[in-house]
Parts: C-alpha cells; sequence; structure tokens
C-alpha cells in the first residue's frame, strides 16, 4: 500500500483488481491516527493531487474501514450544520462519488450504503443548487456500483424519487427529478411509464405552482436524460408491448414547455423552461431519427418545426440562439429527421453553410432569413407570433431588424394579394388566439401601430369596409376595454388613431372609441388620448369638415384633461357633435 502525505491529509490512488484506473482526481482517506489527529474537515476530504503518471496500490482493510466511517463521523458531529456545512456536503457527496467510482467493497455493507443514501438525499433537497448537483452526480455513481443487481433497492430508490416530485418545495423537485435523469438504464426496468408519468407531471405548469420554474426546466432535462438512457425501451409499456404513447407524451411535455412565458418580478422565468425543451427536444429528435423514424409522425414534425421557428424570431437573444442551433442541426441531421414540413424550401433558405456561419443570436442575421418563410403557410402563423413580439419589443437593434425585415416582406406581398391577405388573416387570428396575454398583446399593438404608420394596410382603404380593419378594431377594444393597464390602453390609442386612415364605418368606430377614453379614469389617458387625435386629424384631415375643423382642434389643444371627468364630459360630448359620432353613454 503506496500513501502520500501531503498538507497534513493522506491521500491514496485506488486501483481496483487491475481494471478500472481512478486517473486525475485522488480519494482522500485517512487512517486510524489522522481522524484522532487532525480535525475532520473540507479541505482534508476533498484534497486533490495530479500526477503525469499512473501507478497501483492495494487497500487495507482497516484503511477501507476508516474510509466507510467518515460519513458516520461527520454525521455524528453535526459538521452538516452551521458555517462551512454546505462545503462539507459537498466534500462528503465527492467522497461517495469517488469511492463508488473505486468500487470500494461495500457490496455487502447496507448499513453504510443506506447512510450513504441518507446523505445524498438530504442533499438533493438543499437549496444550494451545487449541492443538488454533487449529489446526483454522487447517487448515480453510488446507484450503478452497488444497486446493480439488487432490484429491490433501486426500485425502492426510485419510487422515494418520485414520490418527492410531487413536494411542496421546488428546491427537492428539483434536486429529485435531476437525480432520476442520471440513474442508468437499469433502474428504469418495468418503470418506463410511471418515470415518464411523474416527470411529465412535474414538468406541467400549474396555476398554484407557476413561479416554479427551474423545477420544471430540471423535470424536463431529466425526461430528457431518461430518454436518451433507455433509448428503445421508451416505447415499452409495463407489459412488454410497444406503445406509441410514451413518446406521445414526452414530445407533448417538451412543446408545453416551449410555450411557458411565465412572468414574475425576476421577469420572463418561463424562458429557462424553453430553453430546457428546446435542448430536450433536439436531443430526443436525433436520437429516435436513429432507432425509429416512425415514431416521429409528420404532426409531431411540423409541431417541432413550427415551435422552433418561432422561438427564431423572439425577444431574447439566448432564447433565439439555442432555437436557431436546435433548428439547424435538426434540419440538416444524419440521418435526416422524417415528415419535416417544406423540408426543401427549408433547406433552400438555409443551407448547410448559412447554417455554419449565421449567428442566431443576431436579429440582422436571421430575420431577414426567417421571414422569406411567410409564404409558407405552414409556418405563417408561428413567424408572426414570434416577430410580433420583437417588432414590439424594447430593444433598439432587435426592433430595428425585426421591424424591417416585416415590412420589406409585406410590402412585396402585396403583388400577391392571396398571399398578403392570408398573412393578415394569421395577424388576426395571432391576436385573438392571445387575448389576455400582456407579454404578447402589447408588442403586438405596437407592431401593428408600426405597420399602420407605415402604410402596409393602406390597400384596404381601396375597399369600403373591408373586413381587415374592421376585425383588427373589434380585436383591440376586446382587449383594453375593462383594462386598467396604461401601457396597454395607450398601446391601443396608437392602432385606433392608425385606423382613422379607413373611411365609413371603420374609422368613425374608432374615433368613437377615442371619445371613450377622452372621459377615462386616469388623467394620463385622458391626455394622450387627446394628443393622439389632434396628431391623427393632421394627417387625416378629412375626418373633419372644413367648417368644423378650428374647433375640434381648439378643444382638443386647450382643453385641461387632467381635471375631473364630471367637468370634461360635456365637453367630450360637444367634440362628438362636431365630429358628427354617436355620444357615448355613460354605463354606470
Amino acid at each position: 500500500m503506496v500513501i502520500i502525505h501531503s498538507n497534513n491529509s493522506i491521500v491514496i490512488l485506488y486501483f481496483n483488481n487491475q481494471r478500472h484506473l481512478f486517473q486525475g482526481s485522488l480519494l482522500p482517506c485517512f487512517g486510524p491516527t489522522t481522524l484522532g489527529s487532525f480535525p475532520l474537515d473540507e479541505h482534508i476530504l476533498l484534497h486533490v493531487q495530479k500526477f503525469p503518471f499512473s501507478f497501483e496500490i492495494t487497500l487495507g482493510a482497516e484503511l477501507i474501514r476508516e474510509i466507510q466511517n467518515i460519513p458516520a463521523i461527520l454525521m455524528e458531529k453535526k459538521l452538516f450544520r452551521g458555517i462551512g456545512g454546505e462545503l462539507m456536503r459537498h466534500a462528503v457527496c465527492v467522497l461517495i462519488e469517488k469511492s463508488s467510482l473505486a468500487a470500494l467493497p461495500f457490496h455487502e455493507c447496507w448499513d453504510i450504503i443506506d447512510l450513504w443514501q441518507d446523505i445524498l438525499e438530504q442533499c438533493l433537497r438543499y437549496v444550494e443548487p451545487d449541492i443538488r448537483a454533487y449529489a446526483v452526480s454522487a447517487l448515480s455513481m453510488l446507484c450503478t456500483e452497488y444497486y446493480c443487481s439488487c432490484r429491490p433497492r433501486y426500485t425502492k430508490l426510485l419510487d422515494s424519487c418520485l414520490l418527492h416530485l410531487k413536494s411542496t418545495q421546488q428546491e427537492t423537485r428539483c434536486g429529485n427529478a435531476l437525480a432520476i435523469g442520471s440513474l442508468p438504464k437499469f433502474t428504469f426496468t418495468g418503470s418506463v411509464e410511471k418515470v415518464v408519468d411523474g416527470l411529465v407531471e412535474c414538468a406541467t405548469l400549474k396555476e398554484n405552482e407557476s413561479k416554479w420554474a427551474e423545477s420544471r426546466r430540471d423535470a424536463i432535462k431529466a425526461l430528457s436524460s431518461v430518454c436518451q438512457t433507455i433509448g428503445g425501451d421508451l416505447t415499452l409499456s409495463e407489459d412488454g408491448q410497444h406503445s406509441k404513447e410514451n413518446i406521445d407524451r414526452v414530445y407533448g411535455c417538451f412543446l408545453a414547455g416551449m410555450k411557458d412565458y411565465t412572468l414574475s418580478n425576476r421577469g420572463d422565468i418561463g424562458a429557462v423552461v424553453r430553453e430546457a425543451a428546446m435542448v430536450a427536444i433536439q436531443e430526443v429528435t436525433l436520437q429516435t431519427s436513429k432507432s425509429d423514424v416512425l415514431l416521429i409522425t409528420k404532426e409531431i414534425s411540423s409541431q417541432i418545426f413550427c415551435a422552433l421557428i418561432q422561438q427564431s424570431m423572439e425577444k431574447i437573444d439566448k432564447i433565439r440562439l439555442v432555437a436557431g442551433t436546435a433548428f439547424s442541426t435538426l434540419l440538416h441531421s444524419s440521418p435526416p429527421v422524417p415528415n419535416i414540413p417544406h423540408r426543401n424550401e427549408l433547406i433552400q433558405v438555409f443551407p448547410p453553410n448559412v447554417c455554419h456561419k449565421v449567428n442566431w443570436a443576431a436579429p440582422a442575421e436571421t430575420f431577414p432569413l426567417f421571414m422569406t418563410l411567410l409564404c409558407l403557410k405552414t409556418y405563417t402563423y408561428s413567424l408572426l407570433r414570434g416577430v410580433c413580439v420583437s417588432v414590439g419589443g424594447l430593444t433598439e437593434s432587435l426592433v430595428k431588424h425585426s421591424r424591417a425585415s416585416l415590412l420589406f416582406y409585406l410590402n412585396s406581398a402585396q403583388n400577391d394579394m392571396d398571399t398578403f391577405n392570408c398573412i393578415c388573416d394569421t395577424l388576426l387570428k395571432v391576436f385573438e388566439n392571445n387575448l389576455g396575454k400582456d407579454y404578447v398583446t402589447i408588442p403586438f399593438l405596437k407592431t401593428v401601430d408600426h405597420l399602420l404608420a407605415a402604410g402596409v394596410f393602406t390597400i384596404f382603404s381601396k375597399s369600403v369596409n373591408h373586413s381587415f380593419p374592421l376585425e383588427l378594431l373589434d380585436l383591440c377594444w376586446k382587449e383594453v376595454a375593462k383594462s386598467k393597464d396604461p401601457q396597454k390602453i395607450m398601446a391601443a390609442i396608437d392602432v385606433f388613431c392608425g385606423l382613422l386612415q379607413f373611411p365609413e364605418v371603420c374609422g368613425k368606430r374608432a374615433l368613437t372609441i377615442l371619445a371613450i377614453q377622452l372621459c377615462h379614469r386616469y388623467p394620463r389617458i385622458r391626455k394622450v388620448t387627446a394628443n393622439k387625435i389632434y396628431e391623427a386629424l393632421i394627417f387625416y384631415p378629412e375626418i373633419t369638415s372644413e367648417d368644423t375643423a378650428d374647433d375640434v382642434m381648439t378643444i382638443l389643444s386647450d382643453t385641461e384633461w387632467d381635471v375631473s371627468v364630471e367637468m370634461l364630459r360635456p365637453i367630450r360630448n360637444k367634440l362628438c357633435e362636431l365630429l358628427r359620432i354617436p355620444v357615448p353613454k355613460n354605463v354606470k
């Protein structure tokens, strides 16, 4: 036995039965005198020494006994508590992992293994993510080495992890989800369905747990890891029969994760779930296309690429980077992913040489490419859903490039009115499907205002009472009629003013709605509305007659719109008479 003394610690390099060399890091251990003469702290346990060569040693029984007692001594001395407790948890997780990796002869010492598992399960519930990660790595090694021939043991461990996925503590869910994802393949024997069920349930967005984005993220990561671990056995049911239900549920979970837009005081916390879902889809789809292409149906493939294209057009740089990478990887994978809608058209726009050099996070590079796909009906909705959030965003460069790309394509699309009408109808559908979702509707209203100001929809003014501006007006009013959000209301006011360019019914109705806002409960809204109407009358003088135009402009500019609503209502009503629109009724 060779023992290396360094920095008041005793370190050994272990070579087990001449079959596995423990290279790079050294397993810390303590002889009988060490425990008595040196303090048990994390610096001793984590001592690492690297050598440019390897050699073989054999551990004596006494030294092995001392190694196995270290966790128990730490528990007895309560060193996992107080100052340094986190470092000690890290240290013991590493000790258990390396002891398992070195296959120390504890295979029948179930009291020791039980203690180790108990320590790791406590660490899986710990608040710090790093400690949970160390425990996950150690538990995987422990299970692989000591549980492989003991089904009751690993079944009990798996059931315990699945049970903790329903915990009322987010940290517990995170740790146990990742632990399930790290387990070896044999632990899932006969339990594939319940593992998929448990992880899918944990990854599902629920109203009372909406702020737990990290647990949903880790559940999706774990589900991806499980799929890759068990491979083709994912389709096996508990009775041994092949079924597509599991793979459908897995993809359903990932696709649902890509729709997670949960907001909190930390911002868009759903972004971490969407990112994990995109990575998971890429990994599982690549594996599935190699094992059984029949599992990737036309519907699944269409949903995958629609979702990735939408994320590639949204406002967060990192999300666009991950989405674009997944999109290009799956588009050019070998063997090819089956049933990709419009594969040839996609490859024509995104050939391999373009995908290799494009920066997927740069809107100046990606938006012009993706916008050329708007004519493909399969992707029109996803593209508009993504780009509207970007055009109505806050980042100057993102707004600039996304707006320029959208305007360029829509202006060129007017040469084909069937395509242009289809895009406009889809735009309305995007708005209708997302009513009440502020993270979509507010940037959508800003996007529509840009398009109206740029004259994209002027072509509809040639047709009296065209359905598009009327439907847009109705949806805008439906979104803000009962809203108390000033930001949303002001964005809608811009749209209503833009709709004044359309003659007859649409323009009159938009003006009536604006008149209602002149007596809004918020003075800020009243003043903004008056200013916007004033500006709109300059751009669209045909709204008023020549004999009343001066009076209308005078009322709008000279009235103090921050006084009480009771004082403003007669003034507003007089304005309505001059504009020849119905006087709004006071609803109590």
